[in-house]
């Protein structure tokens, strides 16, 4: 019985089970190779970006001559894995909370390429054409079209070529950046 219900609240807050979420001023939070301040950096957490807390470890550094432990979170965020630092990484339910007020709802393209029209009939004129797997901001489902935001102006595509899901922001590589 446990398990049945460990099974489905896996994945439960927008596909994460353990959520995370970088708690920094400003800029990125580092992602590291080690869970360790001198590790090398494997990618960068945008302020605000969510990832699946893997596990949390206590690590011992040296700081001014002296033993301290710290708590790292291994985690993995977009197609980022490694440690940050427990002190700027939100857990628990402060991450979740925070998380649902930056959920945000798009729409994924799925086909090669899709057409964006300025109103929503397919005798519209096309704006652009976006590529497979383009994340557009949803407005608005309206019949067999979606509202989108492209550019700071509104524009449509046909419901049929777009999965419409909630999703968070994610960690970046280092070759992304």
């Amino acid at each position: 019985e446990y398990v049945a219900i460990a099974k489905e609240a896996q994945g439960a807050s927008w596909g994460y089970t353990n959520i995370g979420i970088a708690n920094v001023e400003e800029g990125n939070l580092n992602v590291r190779a080690l869970p360790s301040k001198n590790g090398k950096l494997v990618g960068k957490m945008p302020k605000n970006a969510a990832g699946e807390v893997l596990e949390v470890i206590d690590a011992e550094a040296t700081v001014d001559g002296k033993t301290v432990t710290e708590k790292w979170a291994h985690i993995k965020s977009g197609e980022v894995e490694g440690y940050v630092s427990m002190d700027y990484l939100l857990t628990g339910p402060d991450a979740k909370l925070k998380a649902n007020d930056l959920v945000r709802t798009v729409a994924v393209v799925n086909v090669d390429a899709l057409n964006v029209r300025d109103e929503a009939s397919e005798e519209s004129k096309v704006l652009t054409q976006v590529p497979k797997d383009a994340e557009l901001d949803y407005v608005e489902t309206v019949e067999d079209w979606i509202k989108i935001e492209l550019d700071d102006q509104e524009a449509y595509v046909s419901a049929e070529y777009v999965t419409v899901k909630e999703k968070l922001d994610t960690a970046v590589t280092m070759t992304e950046l």
